[in-house]
């Protein structure tokens, strides 16, 4: 779920992992809590029902954190968005490339990657036939994909995403299902009741200015760009543990 306001950084909340998308709502609640008057009056309406759907993610995670093979498989999908990430941020970074051939290379494969561009969104099932549609898209552009150095990408998304589908075939039954169907609707619950809090202080911002709202806004946005750095990251040192695990 993204924002379209001026005063508060854009996040995608569908684009983070579990853990990290409940331990933002957990933050949030705490900046929420300890914020000024102005600030809590304007959410107030939708703050405890925020509060309330924070606990029963944190409760949900630690019920999948207990069920081993559910909580493989969101650690191996949170993997593969890792990798999506990266290869996204490294395609964009080389649009500004000056030699006409990786511009050219980049331009093809921004062309593919913007045809997905909802993949994070999608549950989990359905991502992985998205993932293997991406990638037959790449390798129908080995040239572009040699240049900017996408082959080692390729080869771990590939195993990553044939990893969840075996894991997933291995371990579904009707409790997995409801698990992770169960996640999803909590998480997009968040992900509105939050969007609704961020346009409240937006038009608070507009109506009665910014002081009031200030030392809010900064801290919120300075946490979105902390959360923005560590979500496009690569987990480099958990790939070897992901991709080498047995199940």
């Amino acid at each position: 779920m993204s924002n379209k306001n001026h005063f508060f950084k854009t996040v995608y909340l569908s684009r983070l992992s579990n853990e990290e998308h409940c331990r933002f709502v957990t933050d949030l609640s705490g900046m929420i809590s300890s914020a000024n008057d102005p600030v809590r009056k304007t959410v107030a309406r939708h703050f405890s029902i925020f509060v309330k759907l924070a606990e029963r993610e944190d409760h949900y995670l630690k019920l999948v954190t207990v069920n081993k093979p559910t909580y493989r498989l969101y650690k191996i999908d949170s993997f593969r968005n890792s990798l999506c990430h990266a290869m996204q941020t490294i395609v964009t970074a080389y649009t500004y490339n000056s030699n006409g051939w990786i511009l050219f290379a980049a331009k093809e494969l921004n062309a593919v990657f913007s045809k997905f561009d909802n993949i994070y969104a999608q549950s989990q099932e359905e991502k992985t036939a998205t993932i293997y549609r991406l990638l037959q898209e790449l390798e129908a552009c080995p040239e572009s994909c040699n240049l900017l150095h996408m082959e080692r990408f390729i080869k771990d998304l590939t195993n990553t995403n044939t990893m969840y589908e075996t894991l997933y075939k291995k371990h579904t039954n009707e409790f997995l299902n409801k698990k992770i169907a169960t996640g999803k609707r909590i998480r997009e619950k968040i992900d509105v009741v939050y969007s609704k809090m961020i346009d409240l202080l937006e038009q608070a911002i507009i109506m009665d200015g910014v002081s009031n709202y200030c030392d809010f806004a900064i801290q919120l946005n300075t946490y979105i760009d902390e959360l923005k750095t560590k979500n496009y990251e690569l987990r480099v040192a958990d790939a070897p543990a992901i991709l080498n695990s047995k199940f």
